[in-house]
């Protein structure tokens, strides 16, 4: 079951460690509620949605090469569908 986490901590270092754990998404409780909405509507219908502070950073300077080493191995996939 997916999940998505709402936080009032807007750190991408959050964002990236929700990920990490497995969460479907991350909206911080300063997104606007019509963002709020769709980004749980996306995920409902089996998106990802994290912001992207989040992404921007991580490509910036965690050290990682790309977002599949952070996935729980559920996620991760050798082909594309």
């Amino acid at each position: 079951m997916p999940y998505v986490i709402l936080s009032d901590l807007n750190e991408p270092e959050e964002m990236i460690g929700a990920f990490g754990a497995g969460a479907s998404g991350f909206i911080p409780t300063s997104a606007s509620p019509e963002l709020a909405f769709h980004a749980l509507t996306f995920v409902a219908h089996g998106g990802t949605f994290f912001p992207a502070s989040a992404l921007l950073s991580f490509k910036r300077g965690t050290g990682r090469d790309s977002w599949d080493e952070l996935a729980p191995s559920s996620r991760r996939s050798s082909t594309l569908a």
